[in-house]
């Protein structure tokens, strides 16, 4: 089941990359297709040295959660829920969400603990509403917590993510996955 999944969201991915490569320019005949236009450096050549060891999850749990915080940067001032958010990963993957509006809220799950089974989105039906995601956890066993000024106010079987558009949403899905992958060890 989790190799189709991830079968999925590489198909996804791919689909939405090539979406957004829609229309720019192609390579002339004789000419390097990954160089870019005035670069001396190929794309490739580019990713290869800014990639991260595959022994160093933190770097790697970080930099895939980057998008999350882009989509909660894009949110502010658009969505009243959200103020001043950060999005933060350790070596032991808890991760922690901390939103100073309303008083200050944060959340915490260890990503081990969340089932990629239980994945589903929350569609924007209705005109204030915003699109989300939802996790459940493994056995929907109630180790998502909530805090509310630095007190411990609920404990949830489910990661709820709200964005402020489908765009960010759809951006970040892939990345939050990638990041329970690596923490659950199925993928290097």
């Amino acid at each position: 089941m989790y190799k189709r999944t991830l079968a999925v969201l590489l198909f996804f991915s791919a689909v939405l990359f090539s979406c957004q490569n829609a229309g720019q320019p192609t390579a002339e005949p004789g000419t390097d297709p990954v160089a870019a236009p005035g670069s001396e450096e190929s794309v490739l050549a580019q990713l290869k040295r800014e990639a991260l060891p595959s022994d160093d999850l933190l770097g790697r749990l970080k930099q895939g959660l980057v998008r999350l915080q882009e989509g909660y940067d894009q949110a502010e001032g658009r969505m009243p829920s959200v103020k001043e958010v950060e999005v933060s990963i350790d070596a032991e993957c808890l991760l922690s969400i901390s939103n100073k509006a309303d008083g200050g809220t944060m959340v915490q799950v260890n990503l081990k603990d969340l089932d990629t089974n239980g994945l589903s989105l929350i569609p924007d039906l209705a005109q204030g509403e915003f699109p989300g995601l939802r996790i459940k956890t493994i056995e929907q066993k109630p180790t998502v917590l909530h805090y509310q000024g630095g007190r411990l106010v609920d404990k949830g079987d489910e990661l709820v993510i709200y964005l402020a558009d489908r765009t960010a949403i759809e951006s970040v899905t892939p990345a939050i996955l990638q990041s329970i992958y690596l923490c659950q060890g199925l993928i290097e």
